[in-house]
């Protein structure tokens, strides 16, 4: 797809849209945080877009109580000593039992275990699928344990 620069808030709004239903049928309080709203990124916005949502319904399949999503601007180290400027959306999950979020953790890391998580979850699979597309649009996304909460953070080269 061809590259776009649109706030980020643009991307989160859309994956919203059609990840809200599916939230609200299971009874999980989403709560969004946009922060900086003058955050544009350079990416293929279908893409981001499928990313977030898939990384949305990777939590909301699980059925946590609630979702606190937030966007960002953060500097992150890619390096020999170099900075990058970046826009996140960082979605933490409570509510969830400790297995599912050690199973989605080893999903995104791509760690052991994580193919018998694929072959059992559709879900899985569209998580490993929006950590692909993500690494492709030159960003990230990440999963790890937050005391008793889920963090997933998705991250895009901020555009210049």
């Amino acid at each position: 797809g061809e590259r776009a620069v649109v706030p980020l808030s643009a991307i989160l709004d859309e994956a919203m849209t059609v990840t809200a239903k599916a939230a609200s049928q299971r009874g999980i309080q989403v709560v969004i945080e946009k922060g900086d709203a003058s955050l544009i990124v350079r990416t293929v916005v279908v893409e981001a877009v499928q990313a977030v949502w898939q990384a949305l319904m990777g939590i909301v399949e699980r059925t946590p109580s609630r979702i606190l999503i937030t966007q960002a601007h953060a500097e992150v180290a890619i390096g020999a000593q170099r900075v990058r400027a970046v826009a996140s959306v960082c979605m933490r999950a409570s509510g969830l039992a400790h297995d599912a979020m050690e199973e989605i953790v080893r999903v995104v890391a791509g760690a052991p275990g994580c193919m018998a998580a694929l072959a059992r979850s559709p879900m899985a699979s569209g998580l490993a699928a929006a950590v692909f597309v993500q690494l492709r649009l030159g960003g990230d996304l990440t999963a790890r344990l937050q005391g008793e909460d889920l963090q997933l953070e998705l991250r895009w080269p901020l555009a210049s």
